[in-house]
């Protein structure tokens, strides 16, 4: 086995495991908490205070240096706090699990080209990180398809449906990096609709 082979084998395995390690952290792990906690932070890092049904009560600050030096020390902690829960939503929130879970997936697509199909490539070796951009690509398309359907996708996502989102992103990603016609496929019925709509809306020059 040569060391190239060893490499993209190591490669393969250990983004596989960040693939399940990311699933586990969109199932288990609920990233609510910790957003409302950043809209906390940020309350106090402005010094302004919301609340629901806060008409009838008033707060007067005093503006001394005891009050200043314990906001300091709150800004501070507050801080490192809102750069933990900013990771912890990177990791565990549904529109940013996904889109990474997409990466990873045609990362593995990429070299398991790579891998299992190498005797019967004849063309140029397709560039393994370009998997990564497809899963990207994929994503992005995604994306942008379901917020043209529903204005607001992720408010209150159910385990069923991210499961059934990271599965779909994950595998047409991971195909699409797999057997890059696939994703040739896909870019080219794009652009047969942009030169259906240019052919019905000709723009005349004045």
């Amino acid at each position: 086995m040569s060391s190239h082979v060893l490499f993209n084998s190591i490669a393969g395995f250990m983004a596989v495991i960040f693939w399940f390690v990311l699933f586990c952290l969109g199932t288990l792990v609920d990233s609510k908490p910790f957003r409302d906690h950043i809209s906390g932070i940020d309350s106090l890092a402005t010094g302004k205070i919301s609340a629901k049904d806060s008409s009838k009560t008033k707060l007067s600050i005093k503006t001394t240096d005891s009050a200043k030096a314990s906001v300091q020390v709150a800004k501070s902690s507050g801080k490192d706090s809102f750069f933990k829960n900013i990771f912890i939503i990177m990791l565990t929130w549904t529109p940013t699990n996904v889109g990474m879970l997409s990466l990873v997936a045609g990362l593995i697509g990429g070299l398991g080209r790579k891998l299992w199909r190498k005797s019967q490539i004849t063309d140029e070796p397709f560039p393994t990180l370009s998997g990564t951009l497809i899963g990207f690509v994929i994503y992005i398309v995604f994306i942008s398809g379901t917020f043209l359907t529903i204005d607001n996708p992720f408010g209150s996502t159910t385990p069923g449906q991210y499961v059934r989102t990271a599965g779909i992103l994950s595998l047409f990603s991971f195909m699409s990096a797999y057997e890059p016609n696939i994703f040739k496929k896909i870019t080219g019925h794009f652009s047969n609709i942009e030169n259906h709509l240019s052919n019905d809306n000709p723009i005349t020059k004045p």
